[in-house]
């Protein structure tokens, strides 16, 4: 079999991650292109500090790129050459002139839309509850397929941990959006009641959330400074390379991601991949890949899409004091029966081995590359 050049517009983490990176023993390979669309907004935000969104997630090759077919994470492509789109988030991503955009998803030229969950299947099927005329040719191309994760640690014998003292561990620069001020406030209840034989690792440059832009943000990332500095129980680390946090991980109990608007939760994966039970709220897709017999889910106020219901100050200040009651009474428990530990995160374990192959998904998408071209 010739081997198929697979053209793609960036190379980051989100194309390593579900398709790029995947192992397709020599007969995919994967090839960063020209993008021109991506050299404009470059120029537009180095002149102007801003950004053109149709051009952001849209990309014509103008006859530059060798390829055989293109595979994108969320752009939509402009042009002739067969074309695949994987995505976290409803497609066209541009908030205006939709149909422009569904216009080539149902184009011949694009051969499959890969979802990274039903949950976005369902937001999907929301944005075309207003299109119908573009329903049936679309969910034809439409496919679920979750991220792939390999096994960080072969078995939990393999963790190394201090059973005298419980780590915890949340991981993630924009630290509110990770339910960081719940989390900080549960381990100062904590402290405060002598509760000695825990820990909590902070790993995050501890910016502010644009999803979760409100009056007092500034003044919760001043009150999560001030308990690194005052609560002996917690660790801070601004920054650490990935193979740092996964070390770190893996000398972990529990992982913790309380999010308020994670579309997917990678580290979730992640964390479970090193036999750490994770502690996750329900919105989005977060029920997809965690529940209470392979980690802890901590239900809180959702609206239309497993959204965060937190449409205004009041909403938002109740969903917090429920995720930090909800992270309070699930940490104490865990705190009171350690053993569970170890149950969960074996369970996590076998969560990643049978649910996120990597081999199982490079199979898949060579099927779909191959059967794109004929």
């Amino acid at each position: 079999m010739q081997k198929v050049i697979v053209g793609t517009n960036q190379l980051s983490y989100l194309e390593q991650r579900n398709f790029a990176g995947l192992d397709y023993n020599g007969q995919i390979a994967h090839k960063k292109i020209h993008d021109l669309y991506k050299i404009y907004n470059f120029i537009l935000f180095k002149t102007t500090n801003k950004i053109n969104p149709n051009y952001q997630f849209s990309f014509r090759d103008f006859g530059l790129n060798n390829v055989d077919i293109y595979h994108f994470f969320s752009s939509i492509y402009y042009g002739k050459k067969p074309w695949i789109v994987t995505s976290s988030t409803p497609l066209p991503r541009w908030t205006k002139n939709h149909k422009k955009g569904l216009d080539r998803l149902v184009h011949p030229s694009c051969k499959k839309i890969i979802l990274l969950s039903k949950n976005c299947y369902d937001k999907q099927q929301e944005l075309l509850s207003n299109y119908p005329e573009y329903s049936r040719a679309i969910n034809e191309k439409t496919t679920i397929i979750s991220p792939s994760q390999d096994l960080l640690v072969s078995n939990y014998q393999e963790k190394v941990l201090n059973t005298k003292n419980l780590v915890f561990t949340v991981v993630g620069h924009q630290i509110l959006i990770k339910g960081g001020l719940e989390i900080v406030r549960c381990f100062n209840r904590l402290h405060s009641e002598a509760i000695s034989s825990i820990q909590l690792n902070i790993v995050s440059a501890l910016h502010p959330s644009n999803y979760l832009d409100y009056d007092d943000s500034r003044k919760d990332i001043n009150f999560i400074k001030k308990s690194i500095n005052d609560n002996p129980l917690i660790n801070h680390f601004p920054s650490l390379p990935n193979h740092e946090v996964i070390k770190l991980l893996k000398s972990t109990h529990v992982a913790l991601l309380p999010s308020y608007g994670d579309t997917f939760g990678y580290s979730v994966l992640e964390s479970q991949a090193c036999g750490c039970p994770v502690i996750s709220t329900n919105i989005s897709a977060l029920e997809e890949i965690n529940n209470d017999s392979i980690g802890w889910i901590i239900p809180v106020p959702l609206k239309e899409g497993k959204r965060a219901n937190i449409v205004d100050k009041t909403s938002r200040v109740a969903f917090s004091e429920i995720l930090e009651n909800g992270l309070y009474k699930t940490i104490k428990s865990i705190i009171d029966t350690p053993h569970i530990i170890e149950d969960k995160g074996t369970l996590s374990l076998k969560n990643i081995q049978e649910n996120h192959s990597p081999s199982d998904r490079s199979i898949l998408l060579k099927n779909i590359y191959l059967s794109a071209l004929k």
